[in-house]
C-alpha cells in the first residue's frame, strides 16, 4: 500500500509539472500572439512618419519624381575616356541621332561647386569656354567660390551672338554628344542631410519661430502644472461647501467645444490691447483653464494616504505648504503626464498664434511652417519634408524619454473616484 501511495504522489507531481509547462508554454505564445498583433497595427501606423523622414533627405528632383520609390536611390553617369571615368550629368538625347545622349559637367549641385584649374578656364573672342570631353562649352564664374588655384564654374548654352562670334553653327545643342554605350551607370544612397540646414539659409528667422515655440510650451507646462495641480488638490482634499458641484461644473467645460467661445475671447482680449502679445497665449494656462489636467489631478490625490497631511497639519504647515512640499513632490507622474500633454498642446498649437500674433518676429513654429510651405512647398518640397520632421522630432523625443512616468502617471490617475 506504501509503494502504491508513492507512486501516485510521484505521477501526481509529474502531472503537476506537466501542467506548469504547458501553462508556460501558453503563456509565451499569448504574449508572442500579443506582441505580433501591437507590432501589425503599429506598422501601417508607421509608415507616414517613415516616408515623411526619407522624403526630408531625399533631393528635389526624387521627391518630385513619380516612381522615386522609399529610399534616396540616385544614378551617377560617367563617361569612359582614355581608360578613366569622367562624371556627367545626362541632359537628354540629341536631337535626331537616337544613338547619342547630350552631358555636361557636373556643375548643378549648389553645395558642391565644380572646380577647375585657372588654366583650363580661357576667353576666345569675348566669350569664357573650357574644354569638356574634346568641345567647348560656355560657362559662368561663380564668384565667392574659388579655392586655391581653382575656380569655380557653372556651364551654359552659347547665345546666338556668341555662336556667330565663334563660328558655331546656330542649331548647335548645349552639351557634348556622347554614344550611350559608353555612358556607366552607378546607383548609390544619397542621403541629403544639407536639407536641413539648407532650411535656415532660405528663412533666417526659422530658428527664431522654434525659440518662440519653446518658450510658449515651457511657460504653458509651467501653468497648467501649478493653476490645474492647485485646483485639483482643493477638490480632492479641501472641505468646503459646493465641492462635488463646481466640480462637475469644471467638468462640464469639457463638452463645450473651444470653437463656441473663440470669438467671445478674442474680442476680450483685443479690448485689453493684448492683441500681437503672448499673453492670450500663456495667461489661460496660469487660471487652470483645463478641466482634463484638474480631473487627473485630482483623481491622483485621492490616492495618496492623508497620514502625510496630517503629520504635515501636526507641524503646523498650511494647506498651500503642504501642496508644495507634500502632495505635489508625489504627483510626479501626474504632473510629467500634464506637461507632456501641454507641450503637444502649445508646441503643435495653430490656431492660437494665428489669431493673435501679427508680427513676423513673434511667429511659433506651426505658423512659420504654414507660411514656409505655401512659399516653398511647391518649388522645394524637401525642404518642406525637413521642417515637419523638425516639427514632429521634439515630440517624439519628449514622449521616449518620459515614457515610463507619462503612462505611470495615467494609470495611478484612474485608480480611485
Amino acid at each position: 500500500m506504501g509503494w502504491l501511495r508513492k507512486e501516485s504522489f510521484t505521477d501526481r507531481r509529474e502531472d503537476m509539472s506537466s501542467v506548469a509547462k504547458r501553462h508556460q508554454a501558453q503563456e509565451r505564445i499569448f504574449r508572442f500572439t500579443c506582441l505580433l498583433i501591437l507590432v501589425l497595427g503599429a506598422f501601417p501606423m508607421l509608415l507616414p512618419f517613415s516616408w515623411l523622414v526619407l522624403s526630408s533627405l531625399k533631393s528635389r528632383e526624387k521627391v518630385l519624381a513619380e516612381e522615386g520609390g522609399w529610399l534616396p536611390w540616385e544614378e551617377d553617369f560617367f563617361v569612359l575616356r582614355h581608360g578613366k571615368k569622367v562624371p556627367v550629368i545626362v541632359l537628354g538625347p540629341v536631337p535626331e541621332r537616337p544613338g547619342e545622349v547630350l552631358v555636361i559637367p557636373p556643375d548643378r549641385d549648389p553645395e558642391k561647386p565644380f572646380l577647375l584649374p585657372e588654366k583650363a578656364v580661357r576667353k576666345e573672342k569675348g566669350v569664357t569656354v573650357f574644354e569638356f570631353l574634346g568641345k567647348k562649352l560656355a560657362v559662368d564664374l561663380l564668384p565667392g567660390r574659388q579655392a586655391a588655384g581653382q575656380i569655380a564654374i557653372r556651364t551654359r548654352p552659347f547665345s546666338e551672338k556668341e555662336k556667330e562670334r565663334l563660328g558655331l553653327p546656330p542649331d548647335t545643342p548645349f552639351g557634348v554628344p556622347v554614344r550611350k554605350e559608353k555612358l556607366v551607370r552607378q546607383k548609390r544612397l544619397a542621403w541629403h542631410f544639407g536639407n536641413y540646414g539648407e532650411i535656415f539659409r532660405k528663412d533666417p528667422a526659422f530658428f527664431g519661430y522654434i525659440l518662440n515655440s519653446l518658450f510658449l510650451s515651457l511657460v504653458n507646462i509651467l501653468g497648467n502644472v501649478l493653476s490645474c495641480g492647485l485646483v485639483g488638490y482643493a477638490f480632492s482634499r479641501l472641505r468646503f461647501p459646493g465641492r462635488n458641484f463646481l466640480f462637475y461644473v469644471a467638468l462640464s467645460a469639457m463638452m463645450l467645444p473651444a470653437q463656441v467661445t473663440m470669438i467671445p475671447v478674442f474680442v476680450s482680449w483685443v479690448k485689453l490691447g493684448a492683441l500681437d502679445t503672448y499673453f492670450p497665449l500663456t495667461v489661460p494656462s496660469f487660471l487652470a483653464q483645463s478641466a482634463f489636467f484638474i480631473f487627473l489631478y485630482r483623481q491622483f490625490f485621492l490616492t495618496l494616504p492623508r497620514e502625510l497631511e496630517e503629520a504635515a497639519q501636526v507641524d503646523g504647515a498650511s494647506p498651500v505648504r503642504i501642496f508644495f512640499e507634500v502632495a505635489l513632490p508625489l504627483a510626479k507622474p501626474c504632473a510629467v503626464t500634464v506637461a507632456i500633454f501641454t507641450f503637444l498642446g502649445a508646441w503643435n498649437d495653430f490656431l492660437g498664434p494665428l489669431l493673435y500674433v501679427v508680427s513676423d518676429e513673434k511667429q511659433t513654429l506651426a505658423l512659420a511652417l504654414y507660411n514656409f510651405r505655401t512659399t516653398f512647398g511647391y518649388r522645394e518640397p524637401h525642404l518642406v519634408m525637413a521642417s515637419s520632421c523638425l516639427m514632429t522630432l521634439p515630440t517624439i523625443l519628449i514622449f521616449l524619454l518620459a515614457q515610463r512616468v507619462f503612462i505611470r502617471g495615467v494609470i495611478l490617475t484612474g485608480l480611485k473616484g
